[in-house]
């Protein structure tokens, strides 16, 4: 499939997926805002139609493309955690995991992870993180 389709794609599958994210301990609000904050991250973050992330371990350039958004949404404290399927050039599905906090008004993406995500899944197992909805 053409990038820069699968990208248009992305954009329908984050619409489409809102309506299911609705309950919740989260205002619909906060749901819809949080939705947005990690489309708008990942829109502005999209070079040539992929997220572009170094792998920690072999130092090369990874490309990543959005496929699927998750509508669920973690709680990190006062921080969240969303999720999103994304292929590789191989078209290797991989998940990303943004990590946002609230500044004021409006929700700011501040990590990005590709892959593995050890840390999530040990803070998952330690109880700091938790589902929202």
């Amino acid at each position: 499939m053409n990038k820069y389709l699968l990208a248009a794609a992305t954009c329908v599958s984050f619409a489409l997926v809102l309506p299911t994210a609705m309950a919740g301990s989260l205002g619909d609000n906060d749901l819809v805002a949080l939705q947005a904050a990690m489309q708008s991250h990942i829109d502005q973050s999209v070079i040539n139609g992929a997220l572009l992330a170094i792998d920690a371990k072999t130092g090369e350039l990874e490309h990543y493309y959005p496929t699927k958004a998750h509508p669920k949404v973690m709680t990190m404290g006062d921080n969240f955690v969303m999720c999103a399927e994304m292929v590789d050039d191989d078209g290797k599905e991989s998940m990303a995991n943004f990590y946002v906090a609230r500044e004021g008004g409006r929700y700011v993406v501040f990590q990005s992870t590709f892959g593995a995500d050890p840390a999530l899944e040990q803070m998952m197992k330690d109880g700091r993180v938790a589902m929202a909805n």
